[in-house]
């Protein structure tokens, strides 16, 4: 996938505006590669508790997001000249680890009320494990609760064989096309705020320590 649609090169400058040493790199090891790989846009972090970042394309998008952002297309004579539309984006944080646990994995799950305006009733983590150390994290907890939305999807996955944990963070940018422009194309990226990557980097950091109480 396109790195324009990704963001690749503007996230790698947006980790380095916050004091993050960030690199794009063509491959990495452990990582699948070549043109079946999801992988491909990778940038490497030097100094963090996260070796990697890698982003996608990956994800649907409901009605109700659809609506809530104003997604629209405007057509004239049948060719689409407007339009508005949310493009899912996944960023990957990947934390390396000599042996990776199956019971690192865990899932944020929001309880929400509402239709249209949907209002955030809960947010709890759905393992004990894991989740149950994050949850004890007042810091962290406070951050999601502030910068999470609820049509954001936050997840930790363990990836045994490969000895990867991925932190993804899912969230919608927005791309709008306008054919009477001279810029055509214009994606609108909601970036994670400088206070939501270190809570990332706290998990990772909670991640790398599976076998202490805390």
């Amino acid at each position: 996938m396109s790195s324009f649609f990704t963001g690749l090169e503007p996230f790698r400058d947006y980790l380095v505006s916050t004091g993050r040493r960030a690199r794009v790199v063509p491959s990495a090891e452990g990582l699948d590669d070549g043109f079946f790989s999801r992988d491909k846009n990778i940038i490497a972090l030097d100094g963090s508790a996260i070796d990697l970042v890698t982003l996608r394309v990956q994800g649907m998008m409901g009605p109700r997001q659809l609506l809530s952002a104003g997604a629209f297309t405007f057509r004239l004579k049948g060719i689409p000249v407007f339009s508005r539309k949310l493009v899912p984006i996944q960023y990957h944080y990947i934390v390396r680890l000599p042996r990776v646990y199956p019971w690192l994995s865990t899932k944020l799950v929001q309880e929400t009320r509402g239709v249209l305006g949907r209002e955030r009733v809960s947010m709890a983590w759905s393992t004990p494990y894991l989740g149950a150390r994050i949850e004890r994290d007042a810091e962290i907890m406070r951050t999601l609760h502030e910068h999470i939305t609820v049509d954001d999807g936050l997840e930790v996955r363990a990836e045994v064989d490969k000895s990867f944990v991925r932190i993804i963070h899912s969230r919608a940018s927005v791309l709008e096309t306008n054919l009477f422009e001279l810029k055509i194309l214009e994606l609108h990226r909601q970036l994670a705020p400088p206070a939501l990557l270190a809570a990332f980097e706290k998990i990772a950091m909670l991640v790398r320590a599976p076998l202490v109480t805390t």
